[in-house]
Protein backbone atom coordinates (compact mmCIF):
# COMPACT_ATOMS: atom_id res chain seq x y z
CA UNK A 1 0.00 0.00 0.00
CA UNK A 2 1.19 3.30 -0.95
CA UNK A 3 1.35 5.54 2.52
CA UNK A 4 2.01 9.02 -0.14
CA UNK A 5 5.49 9.16 1.40
CA UNK A 6 7.75 9.82 -2.32
CA UNK A 7 10.59 7.21 -2.56
CA UNK A 8 14.17 8.91 -3.33
CA UNK A 9 16.58 6.22 -5.10
CA UNK A 10 19.99 6.47 -3.95
CA UNK A 11 20.85 7.31 -7.69
CA UNK A 12 18.65 10.45 -7.76
CA UNK A 13 20.49 11.28 -4.45
CA UNK A 14 24.26 10.96 -6.49
CA UNK A 15 22.49 12.44 -9.56
CA UNK A 16 21.55 15.66 -6.98
CA UNK A 17 25.04 15.27 -5.80
CA UNK A 18 26.85 15.53 -8.53
CA UNK A 19 24.96 18.24 -10.31
CA UNK A 20 25.28 20.21 -7.00
CA UNK A 21 29.11 19.63 -7.01
CA UNK A 22 29.35 20.95 -11.13
CA UNK A 23 27.64 23.93 -10.21
CA UNK A 24 29.64 25.28 -7.58
CA UNK A 25 32.85 23.97 -9.62
CA UNK A 26 31.60 25.98 -12.68
CA UNK A 27 30.89 28.89 -10.65
CA UNK A 28 34.00 29.42 -8.51
CA UNK A 29 36.03 28.66 -11.97
CA UNK A 30 33.46 31.00 -13.64
CA UNK A 31 33.86 33.48 -11.04
CA UNK A 32 38.46 33.34 -10.78
CA UNK A 33 38.24 33.92 -14.21
CA UNK A 34 35.51 36.74 -14.48
CA UNK A 35 37.02 38.24 -11.28
CA UNK A 36 40.41 37.88 -13.41
CA UNK A 37 39.11 39.42 -16.47
CA UNK A 38 37.87 42.50 -14.86
CA UNK A 39 41.28 42.98 -13.02
CA UNK A 40 43.18 42.86 -16.12
CA UNK A 41 41.14 45.23 -18.17
CA UNK A 42 41.24 47.83 -15.13
CA UNK A 43 44.85 48.02 -15.44
CA UNK A 44 45.81 47.20 -18.58
CA UNK A 45 47.42 49.28 -21.22
CA UNK A 46 48.31 48.71 -25.12
CA UNK A 47 51.78 47.81 -25.54
CA UNK A 48 53.77 49.94 -27.85
CA UNK A 49 55.12 46.32 -29.70
CA UNK A 50 52.77 44.40 -30.90
CA UNK A 51 53.26 40.74 -31.99
CA UNK A 52 52.37 39.39 -35.45
CA UNK A 53 48.76 37.92 -34.35
CA UNK A 54 48.04 38.87 -30.77
CA UNK A 55 47.71 42.16 -28.70
CA UNK A 56 50.44 42.58 -26.03
CA UNK A 57 48.86 44.60 -22.88
CA UNK A 58 50.89 45.67 -19.81
CA UNK A 59 49.04 45.15 -16.60
CA UNK A 60 49.59 45.53 -12.74
CA UNK A 61 47.05 43.03 -12.46
CA UNK A 62 49.53 40.03 -13.38
CA UNK A 63 51.86 38.74 -11.23
CA UNK A 64 53.80 36.82 -14.08
CA UNK A 65 53.41 37.47 -18.09
CA UNK A 66 50.35 35.18 -19.47
CA UNK A 67 48.37 34.44 -22.59
CA UNK A 68 44.60 35.06 -21.62
CA UNK A 69 41.32 34.84 -23.30
CA UNK A 70 39.37 32.85 -25.42
CA UNK A 71 37.48 34.33 -27.81
CA UNK A 72 40.09 37.35 -27.51
CA UNK A 73 42.90 35.91 -26.22
CA UNK A 74 45.39 38.66 -25.87
CA UNK A 75 49.31 38.69 -24.27
CA UNK A 76 49.65 40.36 -20.73
CA UNK A 77 52.89 41.56 -19.50
CA UNK A 78 54.53 42.59 -16.15
CA UNK A 79 56.03 45.97 -15.57
CA UNK A 80 59.51 44.49 -15.02
CA UNK A 81 59.45 42.53 -18.04
CA UNK A 82 58.82 45.63 -20.10
CA UNK A 83 61.92 47.42 -18.71
CA UNK A 84 64.82 44.22 -20.34
CA UNK A 85 64.28 44.17 -23.85
CA UNK A 86 65.87 40.65 -23.67
CA UNK A 87 63.26 39.35 -21.27
CA UNK A 88 60.42 40.48 -23.48
CA UNK A 89 61.58 38.90 -26.89
CA UNK A 90 61.37 35.60 -24.52
CA UNK A 91 58.13 36.33 -23.15
CA UNK A 92 56.98 37.63 -26.28
CA UNK A 93 57.94 34.22 -28.14
CA UNK A 94 57.18 32.13 -24.93
CA UNK A 95 53.44 33.68 -25.59
CA UNK A 96 52.68 33.20 -28.30
CA UNK A 97 53.69 29.79 -28.51
CA UNK A 98 50.93 29.06 -26.33
CA UNK A 99 49.09 30.52 -28.80
CA UNK A 100 50.29 28.31 -31.64
CA UNK A 101 49.47 25.25 -29.22
CA UNK A 102 45.92 26.39 -29.17
CA UNK A 103 46.78 26.32 -25.02
CA UNK A 104 44.01 29.04 -23.75
CA UNK A 105 41.66 26.44 -25.39
CA UNK A 106 42.74 23.89 -23.81
CA UNK A 107 42.61 25.61 -20.46
CA UNK A 108 38.92 25.78 -20.79
CA UNK A 109 38.99 22.15 -21.73
CA UNK A 110 40.96 21.20 -18.38
CA UNK A 111 38.04 23.55 -16.72
CA UNK A 112 34.86 21.77 -18.40
CA UNK A 113 36.72 18.42 -17.57
CA UNK A 114 36.91 19.71 -13.58
CA UNK A 115 33.07 20.97 -13.60
CA UNK A 116 32.17 17.56 -14.79
CA UNK A 117 34.10 15.02 -12.50
CA UNK A 118 34.77 17.14 -9.72
CA UNK A 119 34.70 14.76 -7.29
CA UNK A 120 37.63 12.90 -8.86
CA UNK A 121 41.09 14.04 -7.37
CA UNK A 122 42.58 11.95 -10.40
CA UNK A 123 41.08 14.17 -12.86
CA UNK A 124 42.35 17.04 -10.88
CA UNK A 125 46.13 15.66 -10.79
CA UNK A 126 45.43 14.75 -14.55
CA UNK A 127 44.42 19.31 -14.82
CA UNK A 128 48.12 20.28 -13.32
CA UNK A 129 50.12 17.44 -14.83
CA UNK A 130 48.19 18.34 -18.30
CA UNK A 131 48.74 22.46 -17.58
CA UNK A 132 52.53 21.06 -16.59
CA UNK A 133 52.84 19.55 -19.87
CA UNK A 134 51.36 22.53 -21.56
CA UNK A 135 54.53 24.82 -20.49
CA UNK A 136 57.02 22.09 -20.96
CA UNK A 137 56.04 21.64 -24.44
CA UNK A 138 55.63 25.48 -24.33
CA UNK A 139 59.38 26.21 -23.62
CA UNK A 140 60.68 23.65 -26.06
CA UNK A 141 58.65 24.76 -28.93
CA UNK A 142 60.29 28.13 -28.16
CA UNK A 143 63.28 27.19 -27.82
CA UNK A 144 62.71 25.85 -31.39
CA UNK A 145 61.65 29.22 -32.43
CA UNK A 146 64.47 30.96 -31.17
CA UNK A 147 67.27 28.78 -31.19
CA UNK A 148 69.11 26.75 -29.21
CA UNK A 149 71.74 28.88 -28.70
CA UNK A 150 70.01 31.29 -26.37
CA UNK A 151 68.49 28.19 -24.10
CA UNK A 152 70.31 29.22 -21.34
CA UNK A 153 69.71 32.52 -21.58
CA UNK A 154 66.02 31.74 -22.11
CA UNK A 155 65.69 29.31 -19.24
CA UNK A 156 67.32 32.51 -17.01
CA UNK A 157 64.18 34.46 -17.97
CA UNK A 158 61.85 31.78 -16.90
CA UNK A 159 64.05 31.22 -13.48
CA UNK A 160 63.70 35.25 -12.97
CA UNK A 161 60.18 35.71 -13.59
CA UNK A 162 59.10 32.69 -11.39
CA UNK A 163 60.82 34.03 -8.93
CA UNK A 164 58.77 37.05 -8.96
CA UNK A 165 55.25 35.29 -9.07
CA UNK A 166 53.66 32.63 -8.97
CA UNK A 167 54.42 30.88 -11.64
CA UNK A 168 51.00 30.24 -13.15
CA UNK A 169 47.60 31.43 -13.19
Amino acid sequence: ENSGKAHISLGEILMVIWCAGMAVTAVILLVSNLHFNSKIRKTRWLYEKKTDSLPVYESDAVETPCLFGLVHPAIYVTKEAVKDPNVMHHVLAHETTHYAHRDHIWAVLRCLCLVLHWYNPLVWWAADLSRRDAELACDEGTIERIGEAVHAEYGRTLIGLACQGRGYL
